[in-house]
């Protein structure tokens, strides 16, 4: 049974790969991940977090059985088979119901998190998540120009456009250099960087030059 939210919950607990268990009190319908991770919820939970989930629940007709402790089929719920890993929907699960949030381990996975909550279209999900990653220590783009560059490079690749632009910014040269940055000044830094995102940065670099030229 998942956790009663404390007062000041701990919003950067890491997911392990581990056996994850998930079964709330009054669940009606179990989430099967990709992985076969099983996921007992309640349905009215999903339904009012996400318009998406509402036609998907509509649909199901297979059944899982449900075991007691003694490992005796009590009941049948529906099961819902969804595209998305184990360590991803415990995640997400943790910030749709009133237990401690769960943030995945690596910055991919929070990064495939929120692409999920937007899928899904879960609005204020996305807030949630985005308020427990502005509390994360260490901060969620570190100072080293690679890693930066890899953080907007998984924000292109999952068409998350705010989290973009915060990338985006943090890419910025100090003010001094501004005006004289190029693209090439990131090449010997980019190896994993299709040229399509490349060049929305560089328009991005481009577009923050003139203005400060502009000012001047």
């Amino acid at each position: 049974m998942p956790k009663v939210v404390p007062k000041n919950p701990a919003p950067n607990v890491v997911v392990l790969n581990e056996t994850f268990r998930f079964d709330y009190p009054g669940s009606d319908i179990i989430l099967r991940s990709c992985d076969s991770h099983k996921f007992r919820v309640p349905k009215l939970y999903i339904v009012n977090s996400s318009p998406v989930p509402q036609e998907l629940l509509g649909t199901v007709s297979n059944t899982s059985g449900v075991s007691d402790a003694d490992g005796k089929e009590q009941e049948h719920f529906p099961v819902v088979e969804l595209s998305e890993s184990g360590v991803i929907l415990h995640s997400l699960l943790t910030f749709v119901f009133p237990v401690v949030p769960v943030l995945p381990s690596t910055t991919g996975r929070i990064m495939e998190l929120l692409s999920v909550a937007q899928k899904y279209q879960m609005d204020s999900v996305m807030a949630h998540i985005r308020g427990a990653i502005s509390q994360q220590d260490p901060p969620f783009i570190l100072p080293n120009t690679a890693l930066r560059l890899h953080v907007y490079f998984l924000t292109q690749k999952y068409e998350l456009h705010q989290e973009a632009l915060l990338a985006a910014r943090s890419t910025l040269p100090f003010k001094s250099r501004c005006l004289s940055m190029t693209i090439e000044d990131l090449e010997d830094k980019i190896g994993f960087m299709p040229g399509v995102y490349l060049r929305e940065l560089w328009k991005y670099h481009e577009r923050v030059r003139d203005n400060v030229g502009s000012s001047l």
